[in-house]
């Protein structure tokens, strides 16, 4: 689009929301090294995403906006290299360089937009969809840290605080396994997945399967969610798998059958094959 078209009122918008944003994120909260600044670009970045889903039309626009920052980060670089590969975010201003000339760009504010969107997804109730456990985390982070410098491993140890026993994966009440593959590595999983499904008696099923993954290390384990779908409108039903190296097991009984079963790709960063 040219010069007052919609594609540069929506740029514009989400510039404006952003730079709003660091009133609180890099203003009244500062990072302590470059290595730290992705708090404050990031959720800068995701401040402005969550302003676009608020106005007309909101929800539609930031799923698409969500999409076409994994597109980027997925498009291919130098040496036919993702530009997620370029180096994790943790690196800060250091993953500019000739062979990535936006990688400070796209992975710092890009996809630490998305690291945010799934801790809050991650954080949200199962049952209910609140969220109001991220947003309550985030507040009290702000309120501690008002006029301070604070740390990656800082914002780890506040983000504990607030976990819901679901993100405790390796039972010790801490958040390493997600940091250290998000904030502290590289890689976007790919997933696929077999299901089956089949009947146990009058308004009784029972629906088995895997999810595999690939494209990542072998130490890289996240929940995945899945959505079970039926073709009466009911509403979907949302489960989590965590999935690691060997993959991820489940099984779902329920009343109706299952149309549909996927993954949902709008809460994960991930390719789902």
């Amino acid at each position: 689009m040219g010069l007052g078209g919609k594609a540069d009122d929506f740029a514009n918008e989400l510039a404006v929301a952003h730079e709003i944003a660091h009133q609180w994120w890099g203003n009244s909260v500062g990072w302590l090294t470059y290595h730290d600044q992705w708090i404050s670009e990031g959720f800068a970045s995701y401040a402005a995403a969550l302003h676009l889903a608020r106005g007309k039309d909101g929800e539609r626009k930031f799923r698409d906006l969500m999409r076409s920052y994994k597109q980027e980060l997925l498009a291919k670089a130098e040496k036919d290299e993702t530009i997620e590969s370029g180096g994790p975010i943790w690196l800060g201003q250091r993953l500019t360089n000739s062979l990535n000339p936006d990688g400070y760009t796209n992975i710092v504010y890009k996809k630490s937009c998305w690291v945010i969107h799934m801790l809050r997804v991650l954080m949200s109730d199962p049952k209910t969809g609140s969220d109001e456990r991220f947003f309550k985390m985030l507040r009290d982070f702000l309120a501690a840290y008002r006029g301070q410098n604070p740390s990656t491993q800082d914002f780890i140890r506040h983000a504990e605080k607030h976990m819901p026993p679901g993100m405790d994966i390796e039972r010790n009440h801490r958040l390493d396994w997600f940091f250290a593959s998000w904030i502290f590595g590289t890689g976007i999983p790919a997933y696929t997945m077999d299901y089956s499904t089949r009947s146990l008696g009058p308004k009784q099923f029972v629906t088995q399967g895997a999810i595999e993954q690939s494209g990542v290390g072998y130490d890289f384990e996240m929940p995945v969610p899945v959505l079970l779908n039926y073709e009466s409108g009911r509403k979907a039903e949302l489960s989590w798998v965590t999935v690691g190296e060997s993959g991820g097991k489940f099984r779902f009984t329920t009343t109706a059958k299952p149309a549909r079963i996927s993954i949902d790709e709008d809460r994960i960063l991930a390719v789902v094959r």
